[in-house]
């Protein structure tokens, strides 16, 4: 069901009736008493004019090669959706050498006569619900089109022209949807913004802006003044006029089509020109802020208006000059015709210093007619901004939480499901990531590290089937993970890498002056950056800056280094544990799961097998001689099934004869595995030694051990896996009875 303009769509055969009253209407242009109407007149005219003066200049652009073509189809992403004449990019894919020059023909017909067809104008837009919201409401899914093949290949070749030209205008303050740089780019900003003025022990504001239905509301005409305005030649001029001119869309849903709907507004969202136009529509507010001289600056770099989008942040410390900027916003929306919602907007205080005075309740903000809501907490680009920019781990860990119930069904149940190791890989792709999503652009307190810590490590535990009294070294070690901590210094790392990637960027130039003019006990995140090198034994900051090195040298560098470091740290942690005197770490390699693991990922029952060798691995397997020790003298440790030694692990693996059946088959199958190995003569020595013996069942991969039996440790492990099993069944069904 959905509801538009208080009326319901119930039934699987109307619901497609509204969802095309809804794009109707949002297609339309709005009137509104607060946009220019001096400035809408002066504009249809300029672009009266404009396409006169463009159709008068003749054709100039080179034309199109069957080996653009195929440049550009390869560059298409594969496994998307067909498009209103089904038909895929894999279409032309297996066929490009046949197709490229017809195709190359066609592009070459549309660029001489200036006409676009108007079957590439047609999209279909599917409806997806955002995050979080309600799903009966229309005005909270986000329209996705697909538009004609041929459509996409044209707007490739006029974006591939355009580009160059817009590119070294566009407003360095603006990261989205800009190649090689990241949206976290603007986070970055954002702190480091933030940072500064605890340095100076001042308060900031921080201002998120709301525009509605940004790219739906996009003004045609607007646009095209600005792309003429910004030297955009006349053929790619009146291409982009001629395919946004009756364009029409028409609404997929539950495999239904709508009536075709005429766009006579916005910019398609997946579209090969949305991004870099709706980029060029906003560029003039970040222009007009920046030229106010009135924004927040760190040294001589501007750090007002961090953007991504249509995600627009202000920032300033004082609210006379955040009130002047918010209302150059305002008025440029009025000029665009598009607005700016003060009610979804947000604004907080991030207060840094004990002198701070102002509350919220003292800061009025407006915008145009309405107020800015002021918030004790906001979010901007999914990163949740409060009074300390400090992140609210309670929070992620439900985050993380909800995403693990998520993956139930995949078989994530620990080790009555799928492989720890595949639990550990699905955790590390899905959860970790919207754990961890931008935390290192926030001031992390040890409690907060600490509480993140304790799910992660709660939860590894109950992968492999560890009772949480195991220690912690060797549920990380088992399955080659990494604490909280090296993630959290591992995400910095990849951010510095980005920044390393654009020397010309006002990222590059921030981190230069801020390691250059800041002291050790600063707040900026340049500093903690410098001081997270240091600790994984990496060159300096500045050294990098100075010479940046390609992206792959440097995720490999700080990888390995960190997988190093928290793999040696986490050995001698668990070095110091009498409770894993069996667990061999040698042969482990950093970020590497133990051969207990990794040699029965395949099979689930195997997994269930390694689980209970890994609990006597890590002496967390529960004898008679554990709860005697905890039991105040009130239960003997003697073995409750022999009744006359003390049930320990040698006990329980290689002594008790009433085990004795289930293990001497697998005892006499080692035999024969080593007999047809390199070091038959060693047998009776493995055998005659206990503690080699019991080593070798427990944890074969120890060096000892696996120098002794010269051979693949594989075939042992799956043999001791079973060795321990099988009496463990016994000894439960045993007991049980």
């Amino acid at each position: 069901m959905i509801r538009v303009n208080e009326t319901e769509y119930l039934n699987i055969d109307n619901i497609i009736d509204g969802w095309e009253l809804y794009f109707e209407n949002l297609s339309e242009p709005k009137e509104d008493p607060r946009f220019d109407a001096e400035f809408q007149k002066q504009v249809n005219e300029d672009i009266v004019f404009i396409e006169d003066a463009c159709l008068r200049m003749p054709p100039k652009m080179e034309a199109v090669t069957p080996k653009d073509i195929k440049e550009i189809v390869t560059s298409l992403k594969k496994g998307k959706a067909e498009d209103h004449a089904g038909i895929t990019v894999e279409h032309l894919a297996y066929c490009l050498d046949e197709i490229a020059p017809i195709l190359a023909d066609a592009v070459n017909k549309i660029i001489q006569t200036r006409e676009v067809p108007q079957t590439l104008k047609l999209g279909i837009l599917t409806p997806v619900l955002k995050k979080g919201k309600d799903k009966i409401l229309p005005q909270n899914y986000r329209g996705i089109t697909v538009t004609s093949l041929l459509g996409k290949i044209l707007e490739t070749v006029i974006k591939l022209q355009i580009e160059p030209i817009l590119d070294p205008s566009q407003h360095e303050l603006q990261r989205g949807f800009t190649e090689s740089t990241s949206p976290l780019m603007a986070a970055l900003i954002i702190t480091e913004a933030i940072n500064e003025a605890k340095d100076n022990r001042e308060h900031i504001y921080l201002e998120t802006l709301d525009a509605e239905k940004a790219f739906d509301v996009v003004w045609h005409e607007s646009l095209l003044r600005k792309l003429y305005l910004d030297w955009i030649e006349a053929d790619m001029w009146l291409l982009i006029k001629y395919l946004h001119e009756n364009a029409t869309t028409a609404v997929k849903w539950n495999s239904e089509l709508s009536k075709e709907i005429t766009i006579k507004q916005g910019i398609r969202q997946g579209a090969k020109l949305s991004t870099l136009l709706y980029k060029r529509f906003n560029n003039e507010i970040l222009k007009d802020i920046e030229e106010a001289n009135i924004g927040t600056y760190i040294g001589n770099e501007n750090v007002t208006s961090p953007t991504c989008a249509d995600d627009l942040a202000l920032l300033h410390r004082e609210t006379t000059n955040l009130q002047a900027l918010t209302t150059i916003v305002h008025n440029k929306t009025c000029k665009d015709r598009f607005t700016i919602n003060p009610s979804k907007s947000e604004l907080v205080c991030i207060k840094n210093s004990k002198r701070t005075t102002a509350t919220i309740g003292d800061v009025n903000i407006t915008m145009g007619e309405g107020q800015i809501k002021q918030v004790t907490e906001t979010k901007h680009l999914g990163i949740e901004r409060n009074e300390s920019n400090t992140p609210n781990t309670q929070e992620r860990i439900k985050t993380a939480r909800k995403t693990v119930y998520s993956l139930l069904g995949a078989g994530l149940h620990g080790c009555n499901g799928i492989s720890p190791i595949i639990s550990f890989n699905m955790w590390t792709t899905y959860v970790t990531p919207r754990m961890l999503h931008g935390i290192e652009m926030l001031h992390i307190r040890k409690k907060d590290a600490n509480d993140l810590e304790m799910y992660q490590r709660k939860t590894l535990k109950q992968f492999q089937g560890l009772p949480q009294n195991c220690a912690t070294a060797a549920a990380y070690l088992l399955l080659g993970a990494i604490p909280v901590e090296g993630l959290i210094d591992m995400r910095h790392s990849s951010t510095f890498g980005n920044i390393l990637q654009n020397p010309e960027s006002l990222e590059f130039r921030l981190a230069k002056r801020q390691l250059l003019c800041k002291e050790q006990d600063s707040n900026s995140w340049f500093i903690t950056m410098a001081e997270i090198m240091e600790k994984y034994n990496l060159a300096h900051p500045l050294d990098y800056l100075e010479k940046p090195p390609k992206k792959e040298k440097w995720k490999k560098e700080y990888k390995t280094q960190l997988k190093q470091y928290w793999h040696e740290s986490l050995k001698k942690e668990a070095e110091e544990k009498s409770s894993l005197v069996y667990l061999s770490m040698e042969n482990i390699k950093p970020g590497k799961p133990h051969p207990v693991w990794e040699n029965a990922k395949r099979n689930p029952q195997e997994s269930m097998k390694a689980a209970v060798k890994v609990k006597v691995m890590t002496g967390t397997y529960r004898l008679q001689t554990d709860r005697a020790k905890h039991s105040g003298g009130r239960i003997s440790d003697k073995c409750k099934l022999c009744k006359q030694q003390k049930e320990d692990v040698k006990h329980f693996i290689l002594d008790c004869e009433n085990l004795q059946n289930q293990r001497s088959y697998y005892l006499q199958k080692i035999r024969t595995i080593l007999q047809e190995g390199p070091n038959s003569s060693m047998i009776q020595h493995i055998f005659d030694n206990q503690r080699i013996l019991l080593q070798m069942c427990i944890d074969c991969s120890h060096p000892e051990v696996a120098t002794l039996i010269g051979t693949d440790i594989q075939q042992i492990e799956m043999v001791t896996r079973a060795l321990v099993y099988a009496p463990h069944r016994e000894r439960t069904a045993l007991m049980a009875g």
